[in-house]
């Protein structure tokens, strides 16, 4: 009789996602899950005998990687053993904070136990269940690992924004018009405006010279041109589909809701309760006729307040599933007062 193949602990792990995880005897335990779509690290912390019941917390991958290089070059452990000394038992250096108004943090304190090295702080006041704290200990070798498989699984995710970075900045000298053009340094200095004024008096053109014909000009500015673009290619099919079914979800995100095409549509980045990453596209029509020109720019300005913030905004939606240029999305219907 054949043995079924067994996956894995680190096998297991991998296909959720996580990159490294942690239990105590009888109480909390956590997983640190990889968010790219987002731009997220996910803290899950999950209560033992609660059927599964607990919080996330979702912190920014770029202060995440930060934490870590402190981790990788040991100033981590000098950090935290600094606040050891000082007598501290909470997060300080160490310390994340988001959801609405505060509510969630997540961070790394001393351990106040010769069993480990620091504890793992999570924290969120929620109105329903009031607050809730989660520490879990581990050793300066568990975060190694932590630091290990994020930069491993991060390396081709920070390749991909750079390139990205990269092909997008070419784009400011392709839009440059004649009038945004700027002369050569060399051609500026003070010195050099003196000598071509010299040469300009010595090497004026004699009567035998003929002066060069300039070239015909185009006056057409920059913008006419892209409006003179537009006129000949007018838009053609809506690229927004939507089913007719609609949904409700109660939403949550950390972006900004920015203008998606000339149409009037809009987009943002969302979570639905289960922290699944989903596009949403705002169509100018909804925003017109249901929600409103003056909730709206308020709803746009609470997002934008929210992310300065490092918050993230909640809100409950109605909402279909459509496509955006061919791509699957979610489609906004309106606000759930």
């Amino acid at each position: 009789m054949s043995k079924e193949n067994k996956t894995t602990a680190r096998q297991n792990m991998a296909s959720e996602g996580v990159l490294n995880e942690q239990y105590t005897l009888n109480s909390w335990f956590v997983k640190v899950k990889i968010a790219f779509g987002i731009d997220r690290v996910v803290f899950s912390f999950v209560e033992k005998g609660k059927k599964g019941k607990g919080f996330d917390v979702y912190m920014n991958i770029d202060a995440f990687y930060n934490w870590m290089e402190d981790v990788k070059n040991f100033q981590f452990k000098k950090i935290i053993a600094e606040e050891k000394a000082s007598g501290s038992k909470y997060p300080k250096h160490y310390k994340f904070i988001t959801g609405l108004n505060g509510e969630k943090s997540v961070g790394f304190a001393p351990s106040t136990s010769e069993n480990a090295f620091a504890v793992i702080n999570g924290t969120y006041n929620s109105k329903e269940s009031g607050k809730q704290y989660a520490n879990i200990p581990v050793d300066y070798d568990w975060l190694r690992t932590t630091a290990r498989w994020f930069f491993l699984t991060s390396k081709s995710y920070y390749e991909e924004m750079a390139e990205t970075t990269v092909k997008s900045s070419t784009a400011y000298r392709n839009n440059l018009g004649e009038d945004d053009e700027a002369a050569p340094a060399t051609e500026t200095s003070g010195t050099k405006e003196k000598q071509n004024s010299k040469q300009e008096q010595t090497t004026k053109p004699s009567q035998t010279q003929q002066p060069q014909k300039k070239k015909p000009v185009d006056s057409t500015k920059p913008g006419d041109r892209s409006d003179a673009k537009a006129a000949a290619n007018p838009a053609g099919e809506n690229p927004l589909k939507a089913k007719a079914e609609t949904k409700t979800m109660n939403a949550d995100s950390n972006s900004c809701v920015i203008k998606a095409d000339e149409r009037g549509n809009y987009r943002m980045e969302i979570l639905d309760e289960q922290g699944k990453p989903f596009s949403l596209i705002l169509p100018f029509s909804v925003i017109k006729n249901d929600v409103g020109n003056e909730l709206f720019s308020k709803f746009m300005s609470a997002c934008e307040a929210s992310k300065k913030a490092k918050n993230h905004s909640h809100f409950i939606m109605k909402y279909s599933e459509g496509s955006y240029n061919n791509k699957p999305v979610l489609v906004f219907r309106g606000f759930i007062q």
